[in-house]
C-alpha cells in the first residue's frame, strides 16, 4: 500500500541526519511504499540543503516542499494537507525533532493500517491522551474529512484514548 509520510521540519540541522538515518531504516523495512513529503517551513539554517542531499542520495520517493518564509507549524499543515488531499493514500505524519509524532508511532501506526481509511491521531501525552486543545483540532479535521467524503478510521481502535 502507498503512504505519505509528512515531515514538518524548521531549523533541524542537528538533528536531522540522525532522524533521515532512521527515516531510510523504517522505510527499507516497511511493508509499505512510502513517499516521503519534506515540509520544511522557512527554515534559516542548512536543513533545505540537507533534506535535498538525502532525497537525491537515498533513491527514495521523496517531495519537498518549501515556505520561503517560517509559516509556523499551523499554516504550514493546512497548506500541505490540502495538498495531499488530492492524493488517494494515506498521510502519516512524523516530527524530525521527536517531540511529538515519533518514529515509533510511526512505525505503530503504520502497521494498523486498513486499506482505503485514513487514520487520524494527533499528538497524545506517554499514557496515549489527546490534550483537550489537540481534540478540538482533531474533531475538527474529523468534519473536513467527512464533508469530503473521506473514509476515517478511529484512532481509539489504536489506543489513543482521548483527553481524561
Amino acid at each position: 500500500m502507498k503512504i505519505n509520510v509528512l515531515v514538518p521540519i524548521y531549523n533541524e540541522e542537528e538533528s536531522l541526519d540522525i532522524f533521515l538515518s532512521e527515516l531510510y531504516g523504517w522505510a527499507s523495512q516497511s511493508e509499505h511504499e512510502p513517499r516521503f513529503v519534506l515540509l520544511d517551513d522557512g527554515s534559516t539554517d542548512n536543513t533545505k540543503a540537507m533534506i535535498s542531499e538525502w532525497k537525491d542520495k537515498s533513491g527514495l520517493d521523496v517531495l519537498i516542499r518549501t515556505n520561503q518564509i517560517n509559516l509556523g507549524l499551523a499554516e504550514s499543515l493546512r497548506n500541505i494537507y490540502t495538498e495531499l488531499a488530492g492524493y488517494s493514500s494515506p498521510v502519516l505524519r512524523v516530527d524530525a525533532d521527536g517531540e511529538m509524532y515519533t518514529l515509533e508511532s510511526l512505525r505503530a501506526i503504520s502497521s494498523n493500517l486498513h486499506k482505503g481509511k485514513i487514520i487520524i491521531a494527533q499528538s497524545h501525552d506517554k499514557n496515549g491522551y489527546l490534550g483537550k486543545y489537540e481534540m478540538k483540532k482533531y474533531e475538527k479535521f474529523i468534519r473536513f474529512a467527512r464533508k469530503n467524503g473521506m473514509p476515517l478510521l478511529d484512532p481509539s481502535s489504536l489506543g489513543y484514548q482521548g483527553f481524561p
